[in-house]
């Protein structure tokens, strides 16, 4: 039978540290990502030693490696042929399969109950280990791994609804080459103008009756959510029905890939996680 790896995507978003202000090496977000993969900086906690390994290359911009956590535990055991009992130190070391794509900043973490029992405490433990990377402080980077929602539970309530009334969008500092002109990127600015690590807008759709016009709200969902940031709706299903509230969270990016351990795997992989993340953004031509 074959294995089918269920992947969680995560938006890698490399804002620059306000507390960097000078002095810091001039690396290309693309290229620090790359380079992080190849450095060892595991990240230590009570759960045991996290770290990244057996990288390897994809294409020019995909990477698939794996992601785990080494633990030693004591254990009491008899040996048979010494007739004595002994403690030993064992290791254990599970790990889970992972795909990043270093120019889109989107990485793509198998699910793997042995590892962690929600995927986004491996997401993290790779924030954590992107954050310690000498490469990320000498570019003055400050790394931030974002779940990815997948807008399409959302925007599809927003178009059946009667009106959309209030709409909430986050945003963060600058980041990203493909982020949205008109509503991302301005807000980014205000942002790295007040030192923000995050912001939240709200959209009210006031007392006219019309509510918000739901082509624009379903745009700014998908700026939003591209950057791994969530977005939320407060919307009437019908004109006599009360409000509900709706999150872009409630459905997470997923792809699925089988065939598990084959050659071609990763590449499979890669391609599903571009996809999906280019169907969420809109992307054409990247």
């Amino acid at each position: 039978m074959d294995q089918i790896k269920c992947f969680r995507l995560f938006r890698i978003r490399l804002p620059e540290n306000p507390q960097v202000v000078i002095g810091h090496v001039q690396i290309e977000r693309r290229d620090a990502l790359d380079k992080v993969l190849q450095e060892e900086k595991p990240v230590i906690n009570k759960h045991g030693r996290w770290t990244i390994g057996s990288v390897e290359h994809i294409d020019n911009d995909a990477r698939h490696f794996q992601i785990g956590r080494i633990t030693r535990e004591r254990r009491h055991d008899w040996d048979e042929e010494e007739r004595e009992f002994i403690i030993r130190d064992d290791e254990d070391a599970p790990f889970t399969q992972a795909i990043l794509d270093v120019r889109l900043q989107v990485c793509a973490i198998a699910e793997d109950k042995h590892v962690a029992t929600n995927v986004a405490t491996i997401g993290r433990r790779l924030q954590d280990m992107l954050r310690r990377s000498e490469t990320m402080k000498a570019a003055g980077y400050l790394p931030e791994v974002n779940e990815m929602p997948n807008p399409q539970g959302l925007i599809e309530q927003i178009r059946s609804s009667a009106r959309v009334e209030t709409l909430w969008l986050g945003f963060g500092p600058t980041n990203s080459f493909d982020a949205d002109e008109m509503f991302i990127k301005p807000l980014s600015k205000t942002a790295d103008e007040v030192q923000a690590e995050k912001g939240l807008v709200t959209y009210y759709g006031g007392n006219t009756g019309q509510g918000l016009d739901k082509d624009a709200a379903e745009q700014l969902v998908k700026a939003s959510t591209s950057e791994g940031k969530v977005a939320s709706a407060r919307l009437r299903a019908t004109n006599e029905s009360k409000t509900k509230t709706v999150k872009s969270s409630d459905t997470p990016a997923v792809v699925q890939v089988e065939d598990v351990g084959t050659d071609s795997f990763a590449l499979r992989a890669a391609v599903a996680v571009r996809t999906l993340y280019r169907k969420i953004h809109d992307l054409v031509g990247f």
